[in-house]
Parts: C-alpha cells; sequence; structure tokens
C-alpha cells in the first residue's frame, strides 16, 4: 500500500485525544455514602456494566473517526492487476471495437455494444492524458480509424467512442488487428498496445501475429456462451399451385423448447405456427402459400429474443409477366391434330401443372385438364400466338420467343430474327420434312448452334400416326443431357419420367459451325446431339434436330412434353421460375446485370430509390449499399425512357447467420491471445474511497452510541 498524500499521517497522531479526553474526564472526589440513596444505587449496580461497554464501545469509534480522517486524507492506495489490460503514461494505444451484429445481443438491459464503448471509454481514462490513442471500427476494412489522424487525444477518443454504431455485419477481428497493428507502426511512441473489446465468440476471435505488438483481449460478454436463436435460412419452390417456404431454425446453446414462428408477405403475417427446436440443434418449418404474381416480398420470423436482427430471414419469389411466344407453323394442316403445331400449342396454353404430376401415366394433356385454374408454382403465364412464316416480319415486335416449326425459309424475315436475337429474344428451331438444309445454312446459320446436315432415318421407320415392331426396336431414345441446365430442372427436381422413353425415328445430323459461343445439351443414344444452345448478343437460340410433332418422333406424347417445352420457352424468354437472384448477405456488393438497358434503378427495403451507372464494357452496375430486405430492380433504355420492373434482376439481403452462434473461441484460441498480450499492467486501487465510507459508518455508531438513555 502506498499514499498519495502521506503528509496526512501526522493526523494519525490524533487518535489519542479521544483517549487522554476519556481518561482526564474521570471524577476524583472523595466518595461518602448516603443512607438515604443507598438503596437506589444497588438497583443501579446490574446496568452498570452494560454503561462501562458502551462507553468503551465510543470511546473507540471516536478514535477510528480520527484514524479514518487522517488516512482518507492521505489517499491511500494499493497496485493490483489491471483488468482493461492498460496502465497509465505515455503510449501509443490502439482500441479495436467489434460492431459486428452479435454485438447488438442485449444482456442486463443494455447491448454487448453498450458494454464494449463503456469499457473503450475506461480503457481511455486508464491510459491517462499522455497517451495517443486510435480507434479501429473491426467492420471498416481500410487502414483508417475513426478521426482525421491516427494519434488522437483522450477526448478526441472519447468522442469517437461515443459514435460509434454496431453495424448489421460479420466481421473477422483478425484483419481489424492486423490494420491497427499497421497504425500503430507509425506512432511515435515506442510502447505499444492493441487492446481488442470483443464478445469473443469463435465466428470473430482474432489471429494473434505474435511478432505484432502486444494485444489484449476483453470479453465483454464476461466468458459466457449466450443463449440464442435465429432463422438462419429460407428456401422457396414450386409445390403444386403454389410455393412451399422452408425455414431452417437454430437454437444456440439453448434447451429444447418450442418457437413461434410467423410468415410475412409484403410486412403482413399470413400464417404462423411453431417449430420444435432440439438442445443447441436445428429443424425446419414449412409453409405453403397459393400462386403468386409479381414479385413478392416475403419473410420468416421468429418471436424476438435478445438479438431480434438474426429472428427475421427474408425472401423473394416472382411470377413474371407472360412470356410472348410466336409459333412459325412450317407445316399448316386443315385437320388440326395433324398440323404441325398442334401439340406445341397446346402444350404451351396449358396452365403450368406441377413437374410430378405431368408425369402421371395419363399423359400430359389429361394432367393439365385436371390442374386449377389458379396455375403452379407461380410460374410465368405463356400467351401463344401462331402465323405463317411470311407475317413474321410484322409480328417480331410482340414476341419475347420464336419458335420455328419445320418452317422451309424465312425469306426476308431472316435478318430481322437475327435482330430480334441479338436485342434479347429468344429462338427456338425445330426441324422436320420442309427443311432444307443448306437453305437454313445459309439463313440463319449464324444464330444456329451447329450447322444441319443430313437427316438420319432409323430402320423401319414409322410413319406419321403408326409404329410398327420395328421402328420400335430401331428408334433412337435420348441419351446423355445436361442436368444443370434450366431447361432441364423439372426431370432432375420433380422426377418427371417419360424423356428418355421418348422414341425418334429420324433427325438431322449435325456439323460443325454455327455460333461462337455454343454447347450441346442433350444428345440421341447414338451420340448425335439432339439439342443445342448459342448465344447472340443478349438473345439465345436452342435447336431441336427432330420434329416437335409425331412426324419424326413421338415425344408430343410423352409426359416429360409439357415440362420440357413450357421450361425452354420460360428460358429464352429469361423468365425464371422460383426466386430471383441468390440472396446476399448485408454489406456485400451486388453486381447487377442490365439486360441491355443504358439505365439501372435499385429501390431499398425502405423504399428509397437509388440510380446506379451502367458500365458499358461489361453491360452491368456495382451497388454496393446493401441493407437487409428486398431489393428492386428497374431498366430503362435511354434517359427520359419509362422505367420497367426487372423481376428477375431483384434480389434479397440478409445478415450473416454466423453471428447468430455465440459459442466462445477455443481454450487454445484464447489462451495465445492471453500469452502474446503478457502479464497484465498493475494499476493504483484507491483504498481511500472505502475508509471515506467506513468512516461515514464510524460516525453513525458514535452518533448512535453517545445518545443520553
Amino acid at each position: 500500500m502506498s499514499f498519495l498524500a502521506p503528509a496526512f499521517l501526522v493526523g494519525l497522531a490524533a487518535v489519542a485525544l479521544p483517549l487522554l479526553i476519556h481518561l482526564l474526564g474521570r471524577p476524583h472526589a472523595p466518595r461518602r455514602p448516603l443512607a438515604t440513596i443507598d438503596f437506589l444505587l444497588r438497583t443501579g449496580q446490574e446496568a452498570a456494566p452494560r454503561r462501562r461497554l458502551r462507553e468503551l464501545l465510543l470511546l473507540a469509534a471516536r478514535m477510528a473517526a480520527v484514524a479514518a480522517v487522517a488516512l482518507v486524507l492521505a489517499r491511500p492506495v494499493v497496485r493490483v492487476a489491471s483488468t482493461l489490460g492498460v496502465a497509465p503514461g505515455a503510449q501509443s494505444l490502439a482500441i479495436v471495437l467489434d460492431d459486428s451484429l452479435s454485438m447488438r445481443f442485449r444482456k442486463g438491459g443494455e447491448t454487448l455494444f453498450e458494454r464494449a464503448r463503456r469499457q473503450a471509454r475506461e480503457i481511455v481514462d486508464a491510459a491517462g492524458p499522455s497517451a495517443e490513442v486510435t480507434l479501429v471500427l473491426a467492420s471498416v476494412e481500410t487502414d483508417a480509424s475513426v478521426g482525421d489522424d491516427h494519434a488522437r487525444d483522450a477526448a478526441h477518443a472519447r468522442v469517437s467512442i461515443d459514435a460509434a454504431q454496431p453495424t448489421l455485419r460479420a466481421v473477422e477481428l483478425g484483419p481489424a488487428v492486423r490494420r491497427a497493428a499497421r497504425l500503430l507502426a507509425r506512432a511515435a511512441s515506442p510502447r505499444r498496445l492493441i487492446v481488442v473489446v470483443t464478445d469473443g465468440t469463435r465466428a470473430s476471435w482474432p489471429a494473434i501475429d505474435p511478432h505484432g505488438p502486444p494485444v489484449r483481449v476483453i470479453d465483454v460478454a464476461e466468458g459466457v456462451a449466450l443463449q440464442n436463436r435465429a432463422v438462419v435460412g429460407v428456401a422457396v419452390e414450386s409445390s403444386g399451385a403454389g410455393l412451399r417456404v422452408s425455414a431452417e431454425v437454430a437454437s444456440f446453446s439453448r434447451p429444447a423448447g418450442r418457437a413461434a414462428i410467423h410468415l410475412r408477405l409484403g410486412g403482413k403475417t399470413v400464417a404462423s405456427g411453431s417449430v420444435e427446436l432440439p438442445a443447441d440443434g436445428r429443424a425446419t418449418k414449412h409453409f405453403y402459400i397459393g400462386a403468386q404474381r409479381g414479385l413478392v416480398d416475403g419473410a420468416v420470423a421468429l418471436e424476438g429474443d435478445a438479438l431480434a436482427e438474426d429472428d427475421v430471414r427474408h425472401f423473394g419469389a416472382f411470377s413474371p409477366a407472360a412470356v410472348r411466344v410466336l409459333i412459325v407453323n412450317g407445316d399448316p394442316r386443315a385437320v388440326r391434330h395433324q398440323d404441325e403445331a398442334f401439340y406445341l400449342d397446346a402444350a404451351l396454353r396449358a396452365h403450368p401443372v406441377g413437374w410430378a404430376e405431368a408425369a402421371h401415366p395419363v399423359g400430359w394433356a389429361e394432367a393439365a385438364s385436371r390442374e386449377s385454374a389458379g396455375g403452379g408454382g407461380g410460374d410465368a403465364p405463356i400467351e401463344v400466338s401462331e402465323l405463317a412464316p411470311e407475317a413474321l416480319d410484322q409480328r417480331l415486335a410482340e414476341a419475347d420467343v420464336v419458335v420455328a416449326c419445320n418452317v422451309k425459309a424465312f425469306g426476308g424475315a431472316a435478318a430481322a430474327v437475327a435482330r430480334f436475337v441479338e436485342r434479347g429474344g429468344g429462338l427456338l428451331y425445330a426441324v422436320g420434312d420442309n427443311v432444307d438444309a443448306e437453305a437454313a445454312n445459309a439463313e440463319l446459320g449464324a444464330l444456329l448452334p451447329q450447322l444441319l446436315a443430313t437427316p438420319w432415318s432409323a430402320a423401319g421407320a414409322a410413319s406419321t400416326w403408326g409404329e410398327s415392331e420395328a421402328s420400335v426396336a430401331n428408334a433412337r431414345r435420348l441419351g446423355r443431357f445436361d442436368e444443370a441446365h434450366p431447361v432441364f430442372a423439372p426431370f432432375v427436381q420433380g422426377g418427371v419420367g417419360g424423356l428418355r422413353s421418348a422414341l425418334f425415328w429420324k433427325a438431322f445430323l449435325l456439323r460443325p459451325g454455327g455460333a461462337a459461343e455454343r454447347r450441346t445439351l442433350a444428345e440421341f443414344d447414338v451420340g448425335a446431339p439432339a439439342l443445342g444452345e448459342a448465344r447472340r448478343g443478349r438473345g439465345r437460340v436452342l435447336l431441336f434436330a427432330s420434329t416437335l410433332d409425331r412426324d419424326w418422333g413421338d415425344l408430343a406424347i410423352r409426359p416429360a412434353y409439357l415440362p420440357l417445352v413450357q421450361q425452354a420457352v420460360r428460358y429464352l424468354g429469361n423468365a425464371s421460375l422460383a426466386q430471383p437472384q441468390p440472396p446476399s448477405l448485408v454489406g456485400e456488393p451486388r453486381r447487377i446485370d442490365a439486360g441491355g438497358g443504358a439505365r439501372l434503378r435499385v429501390t431499398r427495403p425502405d423504399g428509397r430509390k437509388r440510380e446506379l451507372e451502367v458500365d458499358a464494357t461489361t453491360g452491368a452496375a456495382i451497388f454496393a449499399a446493401t441493407d437487409v430486405g428486398l431489393h428492386r430492380v428497374e431498366s430503362a433504355e435511354a434517359s427520359g425512357a419509362a422505367w420497367r420492373d426487372r423481376f428477375a434482376a431483384a434480389f434479397v439481403v440478409n445478415v450473416d447467420p454466423r453471428e447468430s452462434d455465440f459459442a466462445k473461441a477455443p481454450a487454445d484460441a484464447r489462451a495465445a491471445a492471453t500469452a502474446a498480450g503478457g502479464s497484465a499492467p498493475m494499476r493504483r486501487a484507491p483504498v481511500w474511497p472505502a475508509l471515506a465510507a467506513t468512516l461515514i459508518g464510524i460516525l453513525l455508531v458514535e452518533s448512535l452510541l453517545g445518545r443520553r438513555r
């Protein structure tokens, strides 16, 4: 123990004054017994011991009070290990403040970040006015501190600490510690220290560089793994005549229990339920909603807990405007079921049935007729028009997709079709008996994935409306197809049968050439290409080497036909079948394709709009200021042109689920941080405030004992 003002210790000599007064104040007159009061004196003999005890206690209280006054004035202190990790004096100090989402957790009526700010202010006070203080926020990714200069005095440091706020981001403290070390390398004082104030979670625990400045870590969560639960994932998929929303809920360091959960659409609760969570585990809750039109702003929310921000997870779903399809009929017939476009027209006009239901043995036509009028799965509706090749040039402006069925020649419309594809249109080209390979190559060779060669026929080929045993035995089937391609999504996700069971007894062989950007999506079982894709400008072209009716095969009466052709035209028309773009995490920059437009505009979740500059080279823009929620995207062709919704470019932003887990860093990592920080510095802890409180108590006791009774 030491004293800040030891001169006042001379006051301890005054402790003897109460004792002297007590001794000198005793009566010394001779005692003479009086018979008249002898009786009264004898009755008081029993109370005399208590009176003497009270007088001794009163004497001790007065002596202690005098001693306490002297000690308080001398201001005694003791040296103890600093819990803040900082000793006073001239030094360069960097405070790394964890401002991640998890610091918003509320404990004891305040957030962890409020605790961290209080600790940071106490660190500044403990360092003293001679210290240079740098505040580094963990979310700041540049070598800069809060303020104009990295060397700040205590007053500026307190202002910066008070202004700091927690973010919604996930941060790693390792890079922040390295940034702090680089800032301290420019400091004047050789005495340097980094103090990290964090909640000590495993996700953000810093890796300590043994060659850098000493690092001390302060855990504002006091070493406890806090209990939390959160919605950590949401998936949306087509389901029958609507959508299925699957929410994954996680429990962190909590016992088993049931939690209430709600589904919101457009900010309104449309369904509620509960989910049984295992201890420190996960569970999935499913919601089912009807078919939705337009862009859907949805969210799944738990009842709020100590970290409300991770109890809500947003999602987007949409059914875009109808895909406009022009069927160019190259072989019209008076008998409708013999017409080239009969099966295709019927399949595209059918309601978009659930994929698994389309595979029912009764066939796709009957399955479609049983589907409710509401449509299925929120898929894009398809508007179909049919025309002759000579009318195509005048109708192209009305279309998103052109399907050419056994067209002999486009004639003067070939150049218009090429421009249509370059501007973003889709072309599905199917062959037939009318197609002349050389003429087709001359007209569309730059668009097609490969050039047409000669047709091949299976031995014993069937006639248009009959199938012989020989034709079935010698017919070709589809072999390999690209399961990752969107056109074949129904056959991968929905388990639709019939694709490989379809028979083909005639098809065109293909030869090298065609568009520069191309690939084969499906092959016949003999290895010949069956379906190819090419890209030209912003558009897409699909080439089917056989017919879309029953002339060269029986695919048109197979269950797989309806989902295949509907999926193909939606793909060519850039229509999504489920969610918009994959979700992002808050704070991550987002690349947005302008879709051929010259301008882009993003509407934030709070309704604010921001126009973006489109890079002429990439045709895209970068949007950096992402917030939690659904971001809507619009585009325009030029300045002054009307904005149009880009549902397919909309995107959702959520918080990082890693921030929901408050599991502590491993023991070896905590031990490494302690070793890197060295032994805790000593600080002087004042004793005199406790002595002052004791003095008040002594005076209270003295006043009670000194009362006359």
